[in-house]
């Protein structure tokens, strides 16, 4: 593998002292390594301490991000900065580890169901990609309907994705197909919905 080449940064400003977040989605766990081993040794070069969270999924990672400085700032001990580290799968064609990834992350259900709901929406990424609407368009229904149950806010990235499942699975399914399988999917109950995700479990080997 090639080395990596570091850009000259002009800015010398002193931040040692300062306290960063990292948080990881571990997929590669060779390629996870190395971006985590880079960022903590410019973080140790540079004397800021840091902390690292690990998430099922790059799609989680904002929602991580967003949580963990909220309890931060709660707890009177913010961070000064967040670092982001992921591959996504889906983007390098990996349906099936992806999946397997996203369903691990539904184990968060009843603890966080924000994280929980954006594995949702990346199985159902996964669905669209196996040809599957109806199966897509139950479970962005479902990952709505969490989101709406706990009032919360998906990040940007998973309204992104959002919009683009439902592009795809409408083309498919027709206007009423979609807002069928889509009420159906928020209909669910939490249990309900991740018994529905894991169905048919896709090998990854």
């Amino acid at each position: 593998m090639a080395d990596a080449r570091r850009a000259q940064l002009k800015d010398q400003t002193d931040i040692s002292g300062a306290r960063a977040l990292i948080v990881e989605a571990r997929f590669y766990d060779d390629i996870q390594d190395a971006l985590l081993e880079g960022a903590v040794a410019e973080l140790k070069a540079a004397g800021v301490s840091h902390e690292v969270i690990t998430v099922p999924g790059a799609l989680e990672i904002p929602a991580a991000i967003a949580i963990a400085l909220d309890a931060a700032e709660t707890n009177r001990k913010p961070y000064d900065a967040a670092i982001a580290l992921g591959c996504a799968l889906l983007a390098l064609g990996e349906s099936r580890l992806a999946a397997q990834r996203f369903c691990d992350g539904l184990a968060l259900v009843h603890v966080v169901p924000l994280m929980a709901s954006l594995c949702l929406d990346g199985l159902a990424a996964v669905a669209v990609a196996d040809g599957d609407p109806s199966r897509a368009a139950r479970l962005a229904g479902a990952a709505g309907a969490m989101r709406a149950d706990g009032g919360f806010l998906a990040p940007r990235s998973a309204r992104e994705l959002a919009e683009r499942i439902e592009l795809t699975a409408r083309a498919a399914l027709g206007d009423r197909g979609w807002e069928e399988e889509l009420a159906s999917g928020a209909a669910m109950t939490l249990d309900e919905a991740v018994a529905f995700a894991l169905e048919a479990l896709p090998d990854a080997n």
